[in-house]
């Protein structure tokens, strides 16, 4: 006995060619622990860029400039289009930004245990050459560790012009690799550095930087300047109770600016700043997501108390690239969060009504009034004195001296 099937009928075949494959829970829950782990070793490594470079001389800007750049990035989010390549270098996605930081991290960490034999070495040898000068223990020590040196940097030479990512045990297969093909190696390894440059653009991070270095300073410096103010006198005081309110009165919008600034980093030099200074585009930011930015607001106080809390005895001067990584681990959560929260901003329309006004705002208020109490008193105990008011790492450049 058959049985004749009938053949499928057309919305069969379209309901089965439109319902996409959905892969299975173990895979997506692998994807998921993937995503996580890449964020958080980008996250990490980034921050470790910003702290080496925050603790140079010079290096303030260009880390604010690159943190405005993550905020920026984090605001205007992925945005996917027919355009492909135009749309993602005109909106560059956070993830690239992390997966360049994660790269010069890696490469300075392997570069990094490289030199541990070498030091190794070296001491042995300087340890020869104390003992007995000039002997022939002294000068082999010396030669071991000098040549030891020269075969971990043309390890490490091949191991970049192989492709720097695998291949770190290996040292044969990458020889071999840049043997068959030198050319494409020196192509692949100057593509990286291009790629990294494009990513990184330390010349228009300082540039960004200085931006919102000034956005900063146009809404915060005045009071906070009232309150470096010292000495006795009724005038003064004065001074200094206008500059906390002062500073409590317009606390709660400058996250909400320097978001506007970092979202508009890409639309020319003075457009962008215009967005930054502007207390109508900073309201109105600020008023389509009250609650959230309230939340940004205790996360800038909350990474910046830690440090306020260490000024109040001076770090000497070869121990204070200890606090920068502290500061910024304070600082750079709060701009990514200021980023997520700026991101559709400009679509989103007010929330109805005035409910945001009646809590949001005073809470926001209350909250920036306990900070700038905070600063009225920082100076009274701080080693640093009436500096202190002005070192506000969340605000201004993420140093913490």
């Amino acid at each position: 006995m058959s049985v004749a099937l009938a053949p499928p009928t057309a919305a069969a075949l379209t309901e089965s060619a439109e319902t996409p494959h959905r892969p299975g829970r173990l895979r997506r829950m692998w994807g998921w622990v993937t995503v996580a782990v890449r964020a958080t070793v980008g996250t990490l490594s980034f921050g470790a860029l910003l702290a080496a470079v925050a603790a140079v001389p010079g290096g303030p800007l260009l880390a604010l400039g690159w943190m405005l750049e993550a905020e920026g990035r984090a605001a205007n989010g992925v945005r996917r289009s027919s355009e492909g390549s135009e749309r993602a270098t005109a909106r560059p996605p956070l993830g690239r930004l992390l997966r360049a930081a994660a790269l010069i991290a890696g490469v300075a960490a392997a570069i990094w245990l490289a030199l541990q034999p070498v030091r190794f070495l070296a001491g042995l040898a300087s340890d020869a050459a104390v003992i007995a000068p000039g002997s022939a223990a002294a000068r082999g020590w010396r030669a071991a560790t000098y040549a030891l040196a020269a075969a971990l940097a043309a390890h490490l030479t091949l191991w970049l012009l192989a492709g720097g990512r695998t291949g770190w045990f290996r040292p044969l297969r990458n020889l071999l690799r840049v043997l068959r093909g030198p050319g494409a190696a020196l192509d692949r390894l100057g593509a990286r550095c291009g790629w990294l440059w494009t990513e990184l653009a330390p010349a228009g991070a300082v540039v960004l930087g200085a931006k919102g270095f000034l956005v900063a300073a146009a809404w915060a410096l005045a009071p906070s300047v009232l309150l470096a103010i010292q000495g006795d006198g009724a005038g003064r005081a004065l001074a200094r109770t206008l500059g906390a309110l002062w500073l409590a009165g317009v606390l709660p919008l400058i996250p909400a600016a320097q978001a506007n600034l970092a979202a508009a980093r890409r639309d020319g030099f003075w457009r962008s700043l215009r967005a930054g200074l502007s207390p109508r585009g900073a309201w109105r930011t600020w008023r389509t997501r009250p609650a959230r930015w309230v939340g940004v607001l205790l996360a800038v106080i909350v990474g910046s108390l830690p440090l306020y809390s260490l000024a109040v005895v001076e770090a000497p001067a070869d121990a204070r690239w200890l606090l920068t990584p502290a500061c910024i681990a304070g600082v750079l959560p709060s701009r990514l969060l200021a980023g997520w929260t700026r991101r559709n901003a400009d679509a989103v329309a007010a929330p109805p009504g005035r409910w945001w006004a009646a809590f949001w705002l005073p809470l926001g208020w209350a909250i920036s009034l306990a900070y700038a109490g905070l600063l009225f008193l920082t100076p009274l105990l701080s080693a640093a004195g009436p500096v202190a008011a002005l070192r506000q790492p969340g605000l201004f450049t993420p140093v913490p001296f």
